[in-house]
């Protein structure tokens, strides 16, 4: 048995949330909560970034997530041919209501551990265990092409350029390819996954570690929200296996017996 804890958050600076969070079948934006699922299904997760300087991020977003949805990917090949196919998606209503829209995303298909990133953009996952966190996507920023060219940037460039976008998911553009990163990797037992936007990793990558051991973690999150504030949408999906409270008692149980036949013999 898995657990999923989701959160998306509107940014201080946003008239709505375009971020939007896929788990399975159901989307969730401006929402959190938790989530059991059986570890004998696919898991299917992701987490898609609206581009603000478009039109319509919200549905740029939604959609994507809703067609992913519908088309219920079982492998790289028809999750990536999933995916393509948004772009066609986009473009019909680009053309419609002659707007450019787009979105940056991130997804990850799971099935007995062996899991499947495909990413477009700077939405990111992150494998976590208990004393560290690895970051296991790509992101496709203008930044982070010239650092893999040894391209010596000069910091403010670095603040101002942070989020230009080299790929994304678009409708309405010239630009007719795009970058699709994927990574295929296992989920060992206790590690947790953590998918999100932008938006979460800017203020909380330090803290990640942190917030996935946290019983609460969407607690511990909107009380850092509350005392600092983001400018962002904060989206972000944290799956851990689910302890089992049953076998923690019984291996308890066995222990106190254990401690307590000791002491007779004592």
């Amino acid at each position: 048995m898995y657990s999923i804890t989701y959160c998306s958050i509107k940014g201080d600076r946003r008239k709505i949330n375009e971020d939007a969070i896929l788990i399975q079948k159901d989307i969730f934006s401006d929402s959190d909560g938790y989530i059991e699922i059986d570890t004998k299904e696919n898991i299917l997760l992701a987490v898609a970034d609206g581009m603000g300087g478009y039109a319509k991020g919200n549905v740029a977003a939604y959609t994507v997530l809703h067609h992913l949805a519908n088309k219920k990917p079982k492998d790289a090949h028809s999750f990536i041919g999933a995916l393509i196919e948004t772009k066609d998606v986009l473009e019909d209503i680009a053309s419609k209501e002659n707007i450019t829209l787009g979105t940056a995303f991130t997804g990850v298909l799971c099935e007995n551990g062996n899991c499947l990133i495909v990413s477009v953009g700077d939405c990111r996952v992150y494998k976590v265990s208990s004393d560290k966190s690895m970051l296991l996507s790509k992101d496709h920023t203008l930044i982070n092409h010239l650092k893999e060219i040894d391209f010596d940037i000069d910091e403010q460039i670095i603040e101002k350029q942070k989020n230009f976008l080299t790929s994304a998911i678009t409708g309405g553009t010239d630009n007719d390819n795009f970058e699709i990163f994927q990574k295929s990797f296992s989920l060992e037992k206790g590690e947790k996954l953590v998918l999100c936007s932008d938006g979460f990793w800017n203020v909380f990558e330090k803290d990640i570690i942190k917030i996935t051991q946290s019983k609460e973690p969407i607690k511990y999150m909107k009380k850092f929200i509350k005392g600092r504030g983001i400018d962002d949408d904060c989206s972000v999906i944290i799956l851990q296996e689910k302890r089992n409270d049953i076998t923690k008692k019984k291996h308890y149980n066995q222990i106190k017996s254990y401690v307590k036949n000791m002491i007779k013999k004592i």
